[in-house]
């Protein structure tokens, strides 16, 4: 079960890095629009993080007891919110990877208008 949940937890970027990589191979491009990829790719991958570790981290759960509370402190927004509540009538299981899929779509755009 450990070895199960470790190698999760070894699938996720870490924020840091991730960041790193998003600023010095992805161009987004400059000015607003750019900048706000930028900001929400890497709030998709603390999502991420924080949906994934809030089921085995008391401090963390303690700090976000539902979902919403992501929402009320601007790690998620409510259209986000409505897209992960409807997964839940066909996935059971932690969704730590949709805020990824997110991120890769997002990516896949830019990518194919050049960025």
């Amino acid at each position: 079960m450990v070895s199960r949940w470790w190698k999760q937890y070894n699938l996720l970027p870490w924020p840091d890095s991730f960041g790193m990589l998003v600023t010095g191979l992805y161009n987004t491009g400059s000015g607003v629009r750019g900048r706000m990829m930028k900001r929400n790719i890497i709030r998709y991958v603390n999502l991420s993080y924080c949906i994934a570790l809030r089921t085995v981290s008391f401090r963390l759960k303690k700090r976000f007891p539902t979902i919403e509370h992501l929402v009320d402190a601007g790690i998620m927004e409510q259209n986000e919110l409505e897209e992960f509540r409807k997964l839940d009538e066909t996935i059971s299981a932690n969704k730590w990877f949709l805020p990824l899929v997110w991120v890769a779509k997002m990516i896949g755009k830019g990518v194919e208008e050049g960025h």
